[in-house]
């Protein structure tokens, strides 16, 4: 089975982790030579961008690009074999990179999460619908993925408590040993009483229980979009409130809006967020016009000399006057008017 799902795409995602500790301490950081270690790298971020993330075509020609050997494939055969250190061939014909695999299936994971939350609450604030189901198909798969080849991963440790959380929510208050479901107990089982139960004070050991209500989590009505990375979206979340702009529901409609109206090939969304971010921003505007919205101007101030006028200088004005006095110096430059004539055949006459 491929290591990612077939449609893991993050070419959204501008940043690969590297864990330098594991790449120092690897086998592929100690013995091949730079020529492969370099197209080794290359193949790495050629492969994060790929669908499948983490994969890349097992074919001469489009390994000895994504190397960044362009078209030399005499070199890239050279290399091949070190700089493929890592890479498995998986049943789809695609070569995988089983670290790479590991990192964009956690981003994977994040984005999916990301986009059941934004999905949760656009239906609440626009009072729809919304079926989260596909999505979480998606996110067991890459869950299962990713148990696979790093049971270790934190990520796949913040999915448990998130499912454990899940359960636990579904469980009826009560005693977890009384199969009849009977609420009473006695004050020495203070560790039995259900949340959310309050005594009634009667001395009958009798346990008044009010039906608990879930917490509701404070819906975020300034969710970050799917395609922005956590870093750009803390960036432009620090401009807008340095601006001190409200990040309201009406805001961020507008925001998805300019995004979607500003928005060209050029300008995919993510990297207009990504300039906006960079500029000190707190909105979406023209990058053409770049730097006329929120960035500090540097125009040109008179000085105060200038607005004052001229300031007399003493010293100045008294060398000035002894020039003066001493009349004109004793050597002027000729005046070419008083030269000799010009010959017979320079004037034309015979």
């Amino acid at each position: 089975m491929p290591l990612t799902p077939p449609d893991c795409d993050l070419r959204d995602f501008q940043r690969m982790m590297i864990d330098i500790s594991r790449l120092r301490q690897s086998s592929f950081d100690a013995v091949i030579d730079d020529s492969a270690w370099r197209a080794g790298v290359n193949l790495w971020f050629s492969a994060w961008h790929a669908i499948p993330a983490g994969s890349l075509e097992n074919e001469d020609g489009a390994l000895a690009k994504a190397a960044g050997l362009g078209r030399d494939v005499k070199t890239w055969r050279k290399v091949k074999k070190d700089a493929l250190r890592g890479f498995v061939e998986c049943e789809d014909g695609r070569l995988y990179h089983e670290t790479v695999c590991e990192f964009a299936l956690e981003a994977w994971i994040e984005k999916l999460v990301q986009r059941i939350s934004s999905g949760a609450g656009n239906a609440k604030r626009w009072k729809s619908t919304f079926d989260a189901t596909p999505i979480e198909a998606m996110l067991s798969d890459a869950a299962d993925r990713l148990a696979a080849i790093a049971p270790d991963s934190k990520s796949l440790a913040k999915a448990r408590r998130r499912e454990s959380r899940t359960d636990a929510a579904s469980i009826p208050p009560g005693r977890a040993d009384d199969p009849t479901g009977t609420t009473t107990a006695s004050h020495r089982d203070h560790e039995t009483i259900p949340p959310g139960s309050l005594e009634t004070g009667t001395g009958t050991g009798i346990i008044g229980v009010i039906t608990p209500i879930p917490a509701q989590r404070a819906q975020d009505v300034f969710p970050k979009p799917d395609f922005a990375t956590d870093q750009v979206w803390r960036d432009f979340l620090a401009n807008r409130k340095r601006k001190k702009l409200a990040n309201t529901a009406t805001a961020h409609t507008k925001l998805l809006r300019d995004l979607d109206r500003l928005s060209s090939p050029e300008w995919p969304p993510s990297r207009l967020l990504e300039h906006a971010a960079a500029k000190g921003w707190g909105g979406i505007y023209d990058p053409n016009g770049d730097d006329q919205h929120g960035a500090r101007q540097f125009t040109s101030q008179p000085s105060a000399g200038d607005l004052r006028g001229h300031r007399p200088d003493p010293a100045l004005d008294l060398v000035r006057r002894a020039r003066a006095a001493e009349g004109p110096p004793d050597y002027s430059p000729p005046d070419w008017r008083d030269g000799p004539a010009l010959p017979s055949f320079g004037s034309g006459r015979p």
